[in-house]
């Protein structure tokens, strides 16, 4: 039997992926991290993943988001992505994440345009952890680094640099800011 293509149609890569996060996750030798430290549902992360599985991979470097991020910029060809990011928090998990400015995922090769994609693998509500993006954000201002695990000292090397502004509590004053809410359901 060939090789099977897990980037289309749509439901079949949304399912490999799920296949393959849970793999990952069930992986003791897969680099990741879960930020709820043994308490509960895990919230597990990982970079990379396309190194870790190949299903990951197949996606990552042949998938249909790739097309769709050309398309977005006027039908230039995207480049595969080289970086992805595994966030997944099990039912019940307590742990969230925190407020964050990350760097787009895709480089488009025509010009200087970066995407960023959030692909979720499960229906997502405002109530479940819809992601939320500050809108115009990409102008402006680069906010310090802050990390998930409150442990991680990596973040702290941002603390003195001066083009960094400090992170504001979003939180506080959620609604003085314009949200775009990416809640979605099950592709099918």
């Amino acid at each position: 039997m060939g090789r099977r293509s897990y980037a289309d149609p749509a439901a079949d890569w949304i399912d490999a992926l799920r296949e393959a996060t849970d793999e990952l996750m069930a992986d003791p030798a897969t680099p990741g991290m879960d930020f709820a430290a043994g308490n509960g549902p895990r919230f597990f992360t990982l970079t990379y993943a396309w190194r870790y599985h190949r299903r990951s991979a197949d996606w990552a470097l042949r998938g249909r988001l790739i097309e769709l991020s050309g398309r977005c910029a006027g039908g230039a060809v995207a480049d595969p992505f080289f970086f992805d990011q595994i966030f997944a928090r099990e039912a019940g998990a307590t742990k969230t994440t925190r407020s964050t400015r990350t760097s787009p995922i895709a480089r488009r090769r025509a010009f200087d345009h970066f995407f960023r994609n959030w692909v979720p693998l499960e229906v997502v509500t405002t109530d479940s952890g819809a992601v939320r993006y500050l809108r115009g954000s990409h102008r402006g201002p680069t906010y310090r680094a802050r990390s998930f695990d409150e442990a991680n000292a990596v973040a702290s090397l941002y603390d003195n640099a001066e083009y960094f502004e400090e992170l504001p509590d979003f939180a506080a004053s959620y609604d003085s800011y314009d949200w775009l809410v990416g809640a979605v359901e099950r592709a099918t």
